[in-house]
Formats: C-alpha cells, structure tokens, sequence
C-alpha cells in the first residue's frame, strides 16, 4: 500500500487546495508529522448519479485510489436534529465532494429539505 491523507471538505479553508491542507495543518495533520503524503486538490471525478437525477462527485485523487477511509474530527453542530444532517456522513457528500459537492448537494437539500 502507499498510503495518503486528503482533506474532505466542502467549503473550509476558503474552498482552495492550499488553504484545506492548512485546516489540517493546523490540527497537526501534515506529511512529516502522519508520515505519508497530504493531496490537496479540489479536482473531483463524476462517480454516480442518484435516483432524484444529482451527479455524485469525489475527490479525484481518492477515487483513484485502491481504497477509501474515512477518519473524522466529529464535532456537535446545536443547528442539526435529524439522525443524517452531520458526522461522518456529510463527509461522505459534502467532504468527498469537495466545493464542488458541497455546492450541488447543499443547492439540492434546500430545495428537497436535509433529510431527503
């Protein structure tokens, strides 16, 4: 294996490369400190599309990679109630997804409603 981090954000760190690997860097998360690579890229890759008709992207980098894992700095957000609306997966959409994800999905869950 050869092992690599990549920040999965939406729209943090000013929604560019450089500044989503600062948020991480900022945590402590950095090639010489995790020992393997950090790939920050905002480049996404069309994986899918939903049964409601919404193209799924992902992280380029990370979908061509041989595998994906998801380790998350899980925060309590008081503006959420239902059981899907943060955590692990908004990563999933919102983070894979880069700006380009958070943009699509967030257009579509205000038009659907977030549980949707």
């Amino acid at each position: 294996m050869q092992p690599f981090l990549f920040p999965a954000m939406g729209s943090h760190g000013a929604a560019t490369a450089s500044g989503q690997a600062a948020v991480l860097a900022k945590y402590g998360i950095t090639e010489a400190t995790m020992g393997c690579p950090v790939r920050s890229s905002l480049a996404v890759a069309e994986v899918g599309v939903t049964a409601e008709g919404i193209r799924v992207v992902m992280d380029r980098t990370a979908w061509r990679a041989g595998g994906v894992m998801l380790c998350g700095r899980v925060k309590w957000h008081t503006d959420f109630e239902g059981a899907l609306e943060s955590g692990l997966f908004k990563m999933m959409a919102i983070g894979l997804g880069k700006f380009a994800g958070a943009k699509r999905y967030t257009t579509m869950a205000t038009t659907w409603g977030w549980r949707r």
